[in-house]
Order: C-alpha cells, then sequence, then structure tokens
C-alpha cells in the first residue's frame, strides 16, 4: 500500500476541489478522483486504512466497498463523497451499474495484485469498470498496476490500461527473497498434525515477544479442524478461511496484528499482499497447489528486510518413502529454493536435478513482453531492481497535470 504515498502527493499537487468529508449526504453518485481495485476483502481493507493515515490532516476523504457485509452501510458512507476509493471487483461493479458511484472523474487508477485478480476470473469486471462506463482514457490518468508475476495475459491488460507504461522489477519476480530461510519437512500424512505441534512447541520455547506463526493450509475444512485441534492444545489460535463471516475474518485479523493470537491458520485468502507485522514463521501445512501461492505465502515472513523461515511439510510415503505430493509442482518449488540458493534435502536431490533441466528465474513471468524495450538497471532492495522502460525519454509525470 505503499503508492498511496505518491497519489496523495500528486492529488495534492493537481485536484483543486477535494470533496473531503462532507457533513451531509448530497444528491447524485459518489465520484472519486484516485480507485484502488484489489481482489480481496481483507487487502482492500489493508489499503483503506494506510490510505486514512495518509490522507490524515488533508483535506481528502478515503472509503472502501467490498463484498462480504451488506451494502447498506457503504452506501451511506459514500453519499458523503469520497477523493480516494478502495474497492473490491464485484460489489465497485454492483455500485456502478446502481448509478450511486460513477467513475468519469477517475484520473489515478491503481490495480493492485492484478495476477490474482485475473487468477480469480476477475478480468471482465475490470474491463468494465475501465472500459464502459465513462472512465477518462489511458492518456488523460495516471494507472499503476503492481502483480508478483507477470503472465502474458497480465501484461495484456497493461498494455491495453496503461499508457506508454514503465516496466519496474524489484528483485528476482515470481522468486523467493533471500530474507526468508525455506526449509523442507519430510512428513507421513498421519504424523503431520503432531509434526506441527512439535514445531510450535520449540518456536513458543524460542520466540521473541511478540513474535507470530502462520500456518497455510489448502482447505477451510482443515482450517476451522486445526484451529479447534490447536486451541484445545492451549495455543493462542485463530482462523482465516472463506466459510467465516466477513466480520469474524476482520476481527481475527486485526487480534493478530494485534498480537492477542499467535497462530493464525488461513487459507490461501490469506496470502496475498497481507502485511502482519511479527510474522517470523510460515508453515506451509499442506503444500501449496502452485507455485505463485508458494511465493505469496512465504513472503507473508521476512518483509522489510527482517528475517523469517518458511516451513513446507512434503507428505511422503510412510513404508516406502515416495513422495505423494503433485510432482510438477514440487519440481518448480524446488527450483525456486534452488534460485535462492535454499539448501536442497538429500532425499529430494533426484527431483531438483529433474528440474533443473531447462529452469529461468524469469519462467513465471518476469520479463517485458514488448519488443525493443531498453533496460535500464540500478541498485536496490536485495540483488537490485531493473527498470523496463516504455519510453527512455519519458519524463515522470508524477506531479504533472493529469
Amino acid at each position: 500500500a505503499a503508492f498511496m504515498l505518491p497519489v496523495i502527493g500528486c492529488m495534492m499537487k493537481n485536484l483543486e476541489s477535494p470533496v473531503g468529508g462532507l457533513e451531509t449526504p448530497f444528491e447524485g453518485a459518489c465520484m472519486p478522483d484516485t480507485l484502488v481495485i484489489t481482489p480481496t476483502r481483507e487487502l482492500c481493507l489493508q489499503i483503506y486504512e494506510e490510505a486514512l493515515k495518509f490522507c490524515h490532516r488533508t483535506p481528502y476523504k478515503a472509503v472502501r466497498i467490498y463484498g462480504g457485509e451488506k451494502p447498506k452501510q457503504q452506501l451511506e458512507y459514500i453519499a458523503k463523497g469520497a477523493d480516494v476509493m478502495v474497492a473490491t471487483p464485484g460489489r465497485l461493479q454492483d455500485f456502478i451499474n446502481r448509478e450511486v458511484v460513477k467513475v468519469d472523474q477517475v484520473h489515478i487508477l491503481v490495480l493492485d495484485e492484478a495476477d490474482r485478480m485475473l487468477d480469480m476470473g476477475f478480468e471482465p469486471q475490470i474491463r468494465a469498470i475501465v472500459e464502459n462506463h465513462g472512465m477518462p482514457s489511458k492518456e488523460e490518468r495516471q494507472t499503476m498496476m503492481f502483480s508478483a508475476t507477470f503472465p502474458e495475459e497480465c501484461q495484456k491488460m497493461a498494455q491495453d490500461f496503461l499508457y506508454d507504461y514503465i516496466w519496474i522489477g524489484v528483485g528476482v519476480i515470481g522468486g523467493a527473497v533471500e530474507t526468508v530461510e525455506q526449509r523442507l519437512e519430510k512428513v507421513s500424512p498421519k504424523d503431520k498434525y503432531s509434526k506441527l505441534v512439535e514445531i510450535l512447541d520449540d518456536f513458543f520455547t524460542k520466540r521473541g515477544k511478540d513474535d507470530r506463526c502462520l500456518v497455510f493450509v489448502n482447505a477451510k475444512d482443515t482450517a476451522k479442524w486445526l484451529d479447534e485441534q490447536l486451541y484445545e492444545k492451549s495455543f493462542d489460535t485463530g482462523a482465516l478461511h472463506g466459510n467465516l463471516d466477513q466480520w469474524e475474518r476482520e476481527k481475527n485479523l486485526s487480534r493478530f496484528r494485534k498480537g492477542e493470537i499467535e497462530v493464525m491458520i488461513a487459507t490461501d485468502v490469506a496470502a496475498r499482499g497481507l502485511d502482519i507485522e511479527s510474522v517470523v514463521m510460515v508453515i506451509n501445512y499442506d503444500m501449496p497447489q502452485d507455485t505463485d501461492a508458494y511465493i505469496h505465502r512465504i513472503g507473508r515472513t521476512g518483509r522489510i528486510g527482517n528475517q523469517g523461515t518458511a516451513i513446507t511439510f512434503i507428505s511422503c510415503d510412510e513404508q516406502y518413502g515416495n513422495c505423494l505430493e503433485n510432482s510438477d509442482t514440487l519440481k518448480k518449488l524446488l527450483q525456486i529454493m534452488q534460485d535462492s540458493t535454499a539448501v536442497i534435502p538429500e532425499w529430494l536431490e533426484g527431483t531438483i536435478e529433474e528440474a533443473s533441466n531447462g529452469g529461468s528465474k524469469w519462467r513465471w513471468g518476469g520479463q517485458d513482453m514488448r519488443p525493443d524495450q531498453e533496460t535500464v538497471q540500478g541498485n536496490g532492495a536485495g540483488d537490485g531492481w531493473d527498470n523496463w522502460r516504455g519510453s527512455a525519454a519519458k519524463e515522470d509525470s508524477w506531479g504533472s497535470k493529469w
């Protein structure tokens, strides 16, 4: 959500008549100047909270709209107007169709976690919002797109929505950061729970005062079961999954941030974008179903230069020791570990030899597909950043008139 800082700075230079927080509702639709679209309710709420901080002591008002709660309260809130709107695609499209939100004054558009929105099938809604309801053209607005990976369909959307855009890549796109120690644990399915308890007992013996742990599973029922089982063993646990009502998810997330919950059991709903302070360990109780999920899960720790640990359980046959996980996904996961110089356990050395054939650090959509782009490299976080420019002579548009 750091993009909110330059967004507010740009608005302060250019927005002549901010709406601010009106005392009473007004007739007509809410017409924000900045629109942030994000895939999940949790991420929407997180960005909104950051927007509130950056709007403090400015004339600007931020609002958020997302599914999972009744529209009435949100409608009452936006009836007083807004300068910054943070929204999920479905609820935003609903409000636009009701004509309670209009996008014809949007001069800053942010698409956050773009690849996730495509994965979730939101492309038709996003295209309808941007192309069919009078939003200023890409030449007339400032558009930003953020994504952990940039596959072909994501870059196609960038070409449609962004004007002469600049590509900035930080670190290895689609790769793991070196601040996360990656470990694999060989375990039989029937021993997974006892192994988890063993690791958590060790964690709470050695952890710092505010350290927290995030445990990822693939199924909502597993999250519910683990939450109940660990709670009975006196762990301060909570759950985050799609079967919970929105107020329950928000309450648990808030308690986790405050440290009232020390172990959060979550499905991939918490894997993307959420920035939770003091998460020093991530445990993949279930191996992720794809490499993108793996990158995002382990990315919840080792943030802002801090060190973190990510442990992934690899289910193996108890009698013969054969790996029971999807072989293609496991090979890609091992390639990620090898690229980030993580230690590959001996019992998987044969698998990594197969995975090494033809491996490339850009294989998950980390390269600009536009032809004839100039590449500029500089020093940045980690191993540096790469910047692919749409036009080498293009001036920075921040601070210029829309």
